[in-house]
């Protein structure tokens, strides 16, 4: 037997990216503590927290990213949460892995290595400091799932004979992750077909004088779903001045993601910056779909939902500022401005004999142009003067220029 805690040489971690996510199901069992739990979904009624959120319980499950780490809980009713991404150190033992939980291989055939941690021992919570020895009694709550002489082995995707994780001599012992017990699963593995959305973005078509695209095409970069699936339910919503909210089915195809309705909307008012949210489902292994969109709860283990800033392409203000090409030495320049934009704004005028507060604003909005002009009168020019008006909006600034030239005056010799 393996005492966890004896003096030894950690090996390191060699985990190999699977390249899918997997959930973790079924029971593990000690003679000790019991059953153990892998995921909420677990088909056992009776069980304590063994139903899922929609049903009155508590979302929780083990998981392996595609690069091999573990994350999520256990629960077993007598020693409570087990975290298989617990923070280290972590103690030593006879080729054990000085890393948390994680897997080595390629689904469906996986090797189970690191630690995992019963939540129980912390003062609070599932990290931080830890209860006291004498409350204790000498236990530590780790967990190793692979050392010298056992170790937790799946082929095609469920655990074989022997597997054994060892939770020390002290309260936990050997925990078996392929018992034989009528109507009940043993530990298995499953292919997470979990949706990750990644980002969004837009692409617009073309603007009228007004501020309205005559169409923008939302477009979502999604992970995790198989392509070929098809009648995934989506959500869509956009807050902007004239607000989108739409229900859906999608397809996952070799070119990326099909929406039906598609996410190409007409007649859609640019704004400065606005929120757009989509929320897809997929019914998976062990994870409840959130099919229910009036509810506000997130049934799914994994985030599925993307609310983002969009910021479709903002239209220049119209900006024209304009005066005599050239005039003659001592002469002043008559300048003149104007400004035409769909939004409020304001802007400055710089230029020789220019008053240095001198401004120009406009109240624009969306369908409603709105246009506002000025002039001036340089001083005598006797070189080339410049005369600039720039304008800020939403951290981008729009200028124009215009540069009055001056004609030398005649001298007799």
């Amino acid at each position: 037997m393996l005492f966890v805690g004896l003096f030894a040489v950690a090996q390191p971690a060699h985990a190999t990216g699977q390249s899918v996510s997997v959930e973790v199901d079924g029971f593990a069992w000690s003679s000790t503590i019991g059953w153990i739990s892998m995921s909420c979904t677990n088909p056992i009624p009776s069980f304590p927290n063994g139903t899922c959120s929609n049903q009155g319980g508590f979302d929780y499950g083990v998981r392996i990213t595609p690069s091999g780490e573990m994350s999520g809980y256990a629960w077993s009713p007598n020693v409570g949460w087990i975290n298989f991404n617990p923070v280290g150190p972590f103690p030593a033992g006879s080729a054990t892995t000085d890393d948390s939980a994680r897997s080595i291989g390629t689904y469906p055939n996986l090797v189970l290595t690191g630690w995992a941690r019963v939540c129980s021992v912390y003062q609070f919570g599932c990290s931080g400091n830890v209860k006291s020895a004498s409350e204790l009694g000498g236990w530590d709550g780790w967990i190793s799932l692979g050392g010298t002489g056992y170790d937790i082995v799946f082929t095609n995707g469920e655990a074989d004979d022997d597997s054994y994780a060892w939770g020390g001599p002290l309260v936990v012992g050997w925990i078996d992750f392929a018992p034989n017990a009528t109507g009940v699963n043993p530990v298995g593995l499953n292919l997470r077909t979990d949706i990750i959305i990644n980002a969004m973005s837009a692409s617009e078509g073309v603007m009228n004088a007004l501020g309205y695209y005559d169409s923008v095409t939302f477009l979502v970069d999604v992970d995790g779903i198989p392509v070929g699936t098809t009648n995934v339910p989506y959500r869509f919503a956009y807050a902007g001045i004239a607000p989108i909210s739409i229900t859906g089915l999608m397809s996952q195809t070799v070119t990326g993601p099909v929406f039906v309705p598609p996410l190409t909307f007409t007649n859609v008012p640019f704004t400065a910056s606005t929120l757009a949210n989509i929320d897809i489902d997929l019914p998976e292994p062990g994870v409840v779909a959130e099919d229910d969109f009036a509810t506000p709860q997130n049934e799914d283990i994994e985030g599925n939902t993307l609310s983002q800033n969009f910021n479709l392409t903002i239209p220049e203000p119209i900006i024209t500022i304009t005066g005599p090409t050239a005039v003659r030495a001592g002469e002043r320049a008559s300048v003149d401005w104007e400004v035409t934009a769909l939004y409020p704004l304001t802007c400055t005028v710089r230029g020789p004999g220019i008053p240095g507060n001198t401004t120009i604003s406009v109240n624009g909005a969306i369908g409603t142009p709105d246009t506002n002009s000025g002039s001036g009168t340089s001083t005598p020019m006797t070189n080339a003067g410049r005369f600039t008006i720039s304008c800020d909006y939403q951290g981008q600034t729009y200028s124009e220029f215009y540069q009055a030239e001056v004609i030398p005056a005649v001298q007799e010799v």
